[in-house]
């Protein structure tokens, strides 16, 4: 993949990393500084301040510098490192976004929920000179391999398939808002920052019947099943150009995660992606309205799970076959 004496650099500088991990650590600064909010988000609870020590960040960079190094020892793990470059970069990158959206995610036991950030301190900015290091020496591997655009690219086209994703479940709110007789004031099918977080998107309408509010609600989740229909026909009885698979392939995982990540994360207080949505979003005002116990959401996308995971593994077994039957005859030819 690179050359050995810049895998001897990419081990140096992996070690460095660790090191500086292992030093924050024993010396403990102070990390964070949060504000965490009452359930409704009116009255402040607490300004706390939270140690290295009380955040799980530092662990889980120390486990990515740590596979990093070990992977990287011996020629044998050359596709598990290529993976592991992959990964490294992009995931560091949501670490940073993590620590600047959702303080919540990184403290071991915040003492209030939600949380939101009121300014880092010496341990965070230290850890994140480590997170932009390690962006920087995983995307120069991708440059050295000569694979940064078709990486790019890959990246892009999932970006995509996120905002399309979103456009898909607002619009399916937007839909059942007209169909129910009210009438829609904005349509936002993007991030923008409300009542203390980061919305993925959203859609605010008025007059709708009581009765109603709550399939204008589930009108999000209801186009993303449909969409979750509709993309695994389209891939089981379609031939498409790769990058259009992959398109197809980032939108079905995404509209088949949006239901189970909104009922499990916004039961345990966090925003439907992690750093991005509400959380306290569609499923909690369901319930709330029907009072219809959220266990009953949580069994339903926990079946959504398992019944998307057999779905998967059944067209995978039945696409194989065409898949390998195709490359021989592009080799043939």
């Amino acid at each position: 993949m690179y050359d050995r004496k810049f895998n001897y650099f990419y081990i140096g500088i992996n070690a460095s990393l660790l090191t500086f991990c292992i030093m924050l650590l024993l010396l403990n600064p102070s990390f964070i500084a949060v504000i965490h909010y009452s359930t409704g988000m009116l009255p402040v609870v607490s300004y706390v301040t939270y140690s290295t020590l009380e955040t799980n960040l530092i662990y889980t960079v120390m486990v990515l510098v740590i596979f990093s190094i070990f992977f990287s020892i011996s020629e044998r793990y050359v596709k598990i490192r290529k993976i592991l470059i992959k990964f490294n970069s992009v995931f560091a990158f949501l670490l940073v976004l993590t620590i600047f959206l959702n303080p919540h995610l990184i403290i071991i036991e915040p003492l209030g929920r939600p949380t939101r950030l009121d300014y880092l301190n010496i341990g965070a900015i230290f850890l994140i000179f480590i997170l932009i290091s390690l962006i920087i020496i995983n995307i120069l591997c991708l440059i050295l391999d000569k694979s940064i655009k078709k990486y790019l690219i890959l990246l892009g086209i999932f970006i995509v398939a996120l905002w399309v994703s979103e456009v898909i479940h607002e619009s399916g709110h937007a839909i059942f808002v007209l169909i129910s007789g009210g009438q829609i004031t904005a349509f936002v099918p993007f991030p923008s920052y409300m009542g203390n977080e980061i919305n993925a998107g959203y859609v605010l309408y008025e007059g709708v019947p009581l009765t109603l509010e709550a399939l204008v609600l589930l009108g999000g989740e209801i186009f993303q099943w449909i969409t979750v229909i509709v993309i695994i026909s389209l891939l089981y009885f379609k031939k498409w150009s790769s990058p259009i698979i992959l398109f197809l392939k980032s939108i079905l995982i995404i509209s088949w995660l949006d239901f189970p990540l909104y009922t499990i994360n916004n039961m345990f207080g966090l925003p439907h992606w992690f750093i991005l949505g509400s959380s306290r979003g569609d499923i909690i005002n369901i319930s709330a309205l029907t009072e219809i116990p959220i266990f009953i959401f949580l069994i339903i996308g926990v079946i959504q799970i398992a019944f998307g995971l057999l779905i998967f593994f059944y067209l995978k077994i039945f696409r194989n076959p065409f898949i390998k039957r195709n490359s021989t005859d592009h080799s043939e030819k």
